[in-house]
C-alpha cells in the first residue's frame, strides 16, 4: 500500500505545472503567451489575460499578472484547454517618449489593450504584442461584437483590415524599441517602430500647434491611436463620437482634427521619425490604407439554375434568420440571390425554392451557410417529375 501511495505522489508531481510553466519535471512546455508592451518599451507594466465575451465585453480573468521587463517584454502561462479570443490588458509602468525623450509614468489604472485570436498549445507559444495600435484594434473589435458580430469574427475582421491598412499585423508582429531598432528587424518590425515613433511626433505636434497642450502625454497618444481606427484622423473614436483627452490635472480637451481625409499626416511623421532614427530606412512607410477597422464587409451569393423548362422561371427566396430578405425568378443560367449591396459578413442565409416549373421538381445544393466570403456555388437543379399513367382493372364474374 505504501508503495502505491508513493507511486501516485510521484505521478502527480510529474503531471503538475511548475513555476516555469512546464510539465513533466520541466520536459513538456505549457501553453504560453509572450510579447512586449511598447509605446516605447513599457517597463514595470502588469499584464493580465481576460476572456473576450461574445458581446465584446471583458470577461473573466484567465491569467496574470505578468510584469514587463525594462525592454517591455513579458511572458506567461495560460490554463489548459482555453479557447480564444482573449483580451490582454497592460496596466501602469513607464516608457521613454520617442519625440521628446521624456519618461512618461503611467497611472496604475492606465491601460493598453490587445487581442489574442487563438489559444496557445503546449510547445506552440503565441505572440501577444501590446501597443497603442493593438489598443485601437481591440476597441474596434469590441465595438463590432457589441453590434452583433461574434467576438471571433470581430477579431478576425479587424486583423484583416489592419494588415491591409498597415502592411502588417500589429497583434502578432514583434515589437522592437523604436529608438534602438536592431539590425535583425524585419520590414514589418521597422514599420511598426516607425508608426509608434510617428504617433509620438504627431502627439507633440497636437500639443504644440493644435490646442492639446494641456493633455496628458499618454492619454493623447492613445487617443490618436483610437482616432486612426476609422481610417481618418478626424477626432472621432470607435463609437463615432469626438474623443475627449484627459488633461494634466482636472478636465479634458477635445482631440483636434489633424487629417479629415486619411492618415497622410501620420505617414509623414512616421517617415520623418525613421529618417532621424538609426536602424530605420528612409521612407520605410510608403503609405497607409484608410479602410475603417469598424467597417463590416459585404458579400454576394450567386450560383446557377439548370434543368428548368426552357422559358420558364424558377421562383426562389433568400432568407436571413428565417425571414425573406430577397426573392426573384430566373430561368436556366447564372443567378444572383443577394441584393445589389450584398449582405454583411456573419449573415446566416438560406436559399429556398418557392415554386418550380409545372411538371418539374427542383432542389438546392450548397444553399445555406454563414457569410465569410463571396459564395458562387449555389446550384438549383430541376428535373421532370415522372409521368404516372392510370390503368383500369376489369374482369368477369362467373358461376354466381
Amino acid at each position: 500500500m505504501r508503495s502505491l501511495v508513493l507511486l501516485l505522489l510521484v505521478s502527480l508531481a510529474a503531471c503538475s505545472k511548475d513555476e516555469t510553466g512546464r510539465y513533466d519535471g520541466g520536459l513538456t512546455p505549457a501553453p504560453m503567451l509572450y510579447g512586449a508592451v511598447s509605446k516605447g518599451p513599457v517597463e514595470g507594466a502588469a499584464v493580465t489575460v481576460y476572456r473576450l465575451n461574445d458581446d465584446g465585453t471583458r470577461g473573466a480573468r484567465l491569467a496574470g499578472e505578468f510584469v514587463t521587463a525594462d525592454d517591455g517584454s513579458w511572458s506567461g502561462v495560460l490554463p489548459d484547454g482555453l479557447v480564444g479570443p482573449f483580451l490582454v490588458v497592460a496596466r501602469g509602468g513607464s516608457y521613454i517618449d520617442e519625440a521628446t525623450g521624456n519618461r512618461i509614468v503611467l497611472a496604475s489604472d492606465d491601460e493598453i489593450t490587445s487581442l489574442v485570436q487563438t489559444a496557445p498549445r503546449p510547445g506552440q507559444p503565441v505572440t501577444a504584442s501590446i501597443s497603442p495600435l493593438t489598443d485601437a484594434l481591440a476597441r474596434s473589435a469590441q465595438q463590432l461584437a457589441a453590434g452583433g458580430l461574434s467576438a471571433a469574427d470581430a477579431v478576425a475582421q479587424v486583423r484583416s483590415t489592419a494588415r491591409s491598412n498597415y502592411g502588417f499585423d500589429p497583434l502578432s508582429v514583434r515589437l522592437v524599441d523604436p529608438l534602438s531598432v536592431p539590425a535583425s528587424a524585419t520590414l514589418a518590425e521597422q514599420r511598426y517602430a516607425a508608426l509608434l515613433g510617428g504617433l509620438s511626433r504627431l502627439a507633440r505636434d497636437a500639443r504644440d500647434n493644435h490646442g492639446a497642450g494641456a493633455t496628458r502625454p499618454f492619454a493623447l497618444v492613445m487617443a490618436l491611436a483610437e482616432d486612426m481606427a476609422d481610417g481618418l484622423l478626424d477626432g472621432n473614436g470607435v463609437d463615432g463620437q469626438p474623443i475627449s483627452v484627459a488633461n494634466n490635472g482636472a478636465g479634458s480637451t477635445v482631440l483636434p482634427v489633424l487629417d479629415a481625409t486619411g492618415l497622410t499626416v501620420l505617414v509623414s511623421e512616421a517617415n520623418a521619425f525613421a529618417a532621424a532614427t538609426a536602424g530605420l530606412p528612409n521612407n520605410v512607410l510608403p503609405g497607409l490604407g484608410s479602410q475603417s477597422l469598424l467597417e463590416i464587409p459585404s458579400y454576394r451569393i450567386s450560383g446557377t439554375i439548370s434543368g428548368a423548362t426552357d422559358g420558364v422561371n424558377v421562383i426562389w427566396e433568400l432568407r436571413v434568420d428565417g425571414a425573406i430578405r430577397n426573392d426573384g425568378g430566373n430561368g436556366n443560367g447564372a443567378v444572383t440571390f443577394t441584393p445589389a449591396a450584398g449582405l454583411p459578413q456573419g449573415t446566416a442565409w438560406t436559399v429556398v425554392i418557392n415554386s418550380a416549373p409545372a411538371g418539374q421538381a427542383c432542389v438546392v445544393t450548397n444553399g445555406s451557410g454563414t457569410l465569410a466570403a463571396d459564395v458562387a456555388n449555389v446550384l438549383i437543379s430541376c428535373s421532370d417529375e415522372p409521368v404516372i399513367e392510370n390503368y383500369s382493372i376489369g374482369g368477369t364474374i362467373s358461376g354466381a
